[in-house]
């Protein structure tokens, strides 16, 4: 499928970025010719492919960290159980996400723009992993990358035009403290 392409080529290219602005990367990663599956598990790859699908089936034209949100939602994982345990659940966030962008209203064509929060959540999913000895991220990374974007899109907690479209699913589902969430769910062990 096309989708999964166009992630390759997302994911290549913010790791030849992190390379270029930070030197301790470039030991990990091991090469400019890195491939998709070098890059996420096969539990992050199944989280990916929910997001895609949910994407699909919500008809929208653009693949973004919200339907990365749902993805770690759907697929059952550590990320997936700590979201539960703070009260986010698949159907709750599905529904506000309906309810805040809505469905589109035709069939997504054969590629998906990825939508450039998308791309920096996914890349400091990777980055994370990094962190932690990983070479390929794992969910509760992709969680982590989500909730790291946030955070550094943080300097007006009242501006909303610098929340991501996971960040307002979040938000509006009750997580007020990004920061707490997001060292709670580094102590999180990946599964």
């Amino acid at each position: 499928m096309k989708y999964w392409q166009s992630l390759a080529s997302c994911c290549r290219k913010n790791i030849r970025n992190a390379q270029a602005h930070d030197a301790s990367d470039n030991e990990t990663v091991g090469g400019n010719g890195l491939m998709f599956e070098s890059c996420f598990s096969e539990r992050a790859q199944r989280v990916l492919a929910r997001a895609l699908a949910e994407c699909e089936a919500l008809h929208h034209s653009y693949f973004d960290t919200e339907h990365v949100l749902l993805g770690v939602l759907a697929e059952q994982s550590s990320a997936s159980l700590f979201l539960n345990e703070i009260g986010i659940s698949i159907e709750s966030a599905r529904y506000q996400l309906e309810r805040m962008i809505g469905r589109g209203r035709e069939t997504p064509k054969n590629t998906l723009p990825i939508g450039n929060e998308a791309r920096r959540a996914l890349a400091l999913g990777i980055r994370e992993a990094r962190a932690d000895g990983y070479v390929r991220a794992e969910p509760i990374h992709l969680l982590r990358g989500l909730l790291r974007h946030r955070l550094l899109r943080q300097p007006f907690d009242d501006e909303v035009y610098s929340w991501s479209g996971a960040s307002l699913v979040l938000r509006d589902l009750g997580l007020r403290n990004f920061q707490r969430a997001y060292a709670r769910a580094i102590e999180v062990q990946a599964s």
